[in-house]
């Protein structure tokens, strides 16, 4: 079994001939990715064979090597204003979420919250990284186990004095 990108160990499986031939379920993992079966080749032109296939009509006295293959993660962006709804200057709107797909660019919407006498200047991921509304960004989930991640609000307090009526929306 190898691994074809993704991470981890599988120990070959061994056949004995007029006996079920089932592969041993994948083990791998790869972040951003989904495991999506099995392949003779490994830019998956060969054989396509699901985890635990039966592979007796396959096996050959040399070996096989079978390839992980892998597709990529779509996860869900969600926006919110990242301002407390208990604020004494709460954040008003709604926006949808949007689907996005690993290690492929996105363009992150524009602004659509509201909040009296302030502007909003930019989204902030989970990390704090901070990107400008409308731009191109990539990769905010890196989860290995689901096919939803999701940009996670950053607690945003109203700005203290001298930030010039300005707050970071949280994506």
């Amino acid at each position: 079994y190898d691994p074809n990108g993704g991470e981890g160990a599988m120990d070959a499986t061994i056949f004995i001939e007029g006996h079920e031939a089932k592969l041993a379920r994948c083990t791998f993992t790869r972040a951003g990715y989904t495991f999506e079966g099995w392949d003779t080749s490994p830019d998956g032109s060969g054989t396509r064979l699901a985890d635990a296939a039966d592979v007796s009509g396959l096996l050959r006295e040399e070996g096989l090597t079978l390839y992980a293959q892998w597709g990529s993660q779509i996860y869900v962006i969600r926006y919110t204003s990242g301002v407390a709804e208990q604020s004494d200057s709460p954040a008003t709107g709604t926006m949808t979420s949007q689907l996005a797909v690993h290690d492929a660019e996105v363009q992150l919407k524009e602004c659509e919250f509201e909040r009296e006498g302030y502007t909003p200047v930019c989204w902030a991921d989970q990390n704090g990284t901070r990107h400008e509304f409308g731009k191109l960004a990539t990769n905010f989930s890196t989860s290995t186990d689901t096919h939803s991640g999701e940009l996670a609000t950053i607690n945003a307090d109203p700005p203290k004095e001298g930030v010039d009526g300005h707050w970071s929306c949280q994506g």
